[in-house]
């Protein structure tokens, strides 16, 4: 954990990130100016309000789908999960979100989501450390940059043919569904993740693990290397290399299978032998390694004196890590 001395503006941010009442709010920063939005509409209330540049950061609770036009912001939640260890709580975000228009750059962390990205042209989209029950392409654009890292994502990562995706990274991710429809050689990266679904396009595989048992649908020029399958090598002809196959139920030491809970740590059984082109273990625990935790700040201590008119806040901080 890192302490860090934090400006008025971002002590406000998470004030309100971390109100404890029963209304959830939404504030959004611009520049040294602060506005918080509050009830279930919040989120969108400051999304019309933002431009581009500015950042919203949400409490735990519950608020509605929101649709991002053309804008380029930065959107904060609690987390996807309860967790007392962490101090983690969920923003839940309910209904069909998307974003659409022509944007240079969304970041979205610490939310649990849907999101369908339509008729968009963006240079780089992050989401990190949500839940989602999918991430999608519909109509046309294209997608210079897009980084799904640490995500819970149990439904279908879905692609476009219409798109142009000149770079997809998934990294350190859950993935319960199918990743499909991206356009023919299209360059999707899937590294350190875990995969409990039929995997569908020509990708580049690497250091993740095929956790179902069951025939793995790889089109030929796929690339697949240092990755772990539960069943055997029943696929078409690939490009593979230094794979483990036929695992069955000794990949995991929290139970076989993928199936996601928010109890499962998918630590793998043989760490020091199953090891992945970077030199760590293979699946959610190597490569940049696995969090659930957002890193919006926690306040651990705050003071407040009045002098005159002026008010001093002495506080502390931290940023989970």
């Amino acid at each position: 954990m890192k302490k860090f001395l934090l400006s008025m503006m971002a002590l406000g941010c998470m004030m309100a990130a971390q109100g404890q009442n029963d209304v959830v709010t939404a504030t959004l920063q611009h520049g040294n100016e602060l506005t918080v939005f509050k009830m279930a509409n919040a989120l969108n209330e400051a999304i019309n309000a933002a431009v581009d540049g500015d950042v919203i950061t949400l409490s735990e609770g519950t608020f509605n789908a929101f649709t991002i036009d053309g804008k380029s912001l930065t959107i904060y939640g609690a987390g996807f999960e309860n967790d007392d260890i962490t101090g983690t709580r969920v923003t839940q975000i309910n209904g069909a979100s998307y974003i659409q228009g022509t944007i240079s750059n969304i970041h979205i962390e610490g939310c649990s989501f849907g999101v369908t990205v339509r008729n968009c042209n963006i240079e780089s989209l992050r989401i990190q450390n949500c839940k989602t029950g999918g991430v999608g392409w519909s109509n046309s654009g294209t997608v210079l940059d897009m980084m799904l890292y640490n995500n819970v994502i149990t439904g279908d990562i879905y692609g476009s043919p219409n798109y142009q995706f000149n770079s997809v990274q998934i990294n350190n991710c859950y993935v319960g569904g199918k990743i499909k429809n991206f356009p023919d050689l299209s360059p999707v990266m899937i590294d350190h993740c875990v995969l409990n679904n039929n995997g569908y396009g020509i990708y580049y595989y690497s250091n993740s693990i095929f956790s179902r048992n069951d025939i793995y649908i790889l089109q030929a020029e796929t690339v697949v290397k240092n990755c772990i399958f539960y069943a055997d090598r029943s696929f078409y002809a690939i490009n593979q290399e230094n794979c483990y196959f036929n695992i069955g139920s000794g990949i995991f030491t929290d139970g076989d299978g993928g199936a996601y809970s928010a109890d499962r740590t998918f630590e793998i059984q043989q760490p020091d032998v199953w090891i992945g082109t970077d030199g760590t273990q293979i699946g959610l625990h190597g490569g940049q390694g696995w969090s659930k935790v957002p890193r919006i700040p926690v306040i651990r201590s705050l003071g407040l004196n009045v002098e005159g008119q002026t008010l001093k806040i002495n506080y502390e901080a931290e940023v989970r890590e």
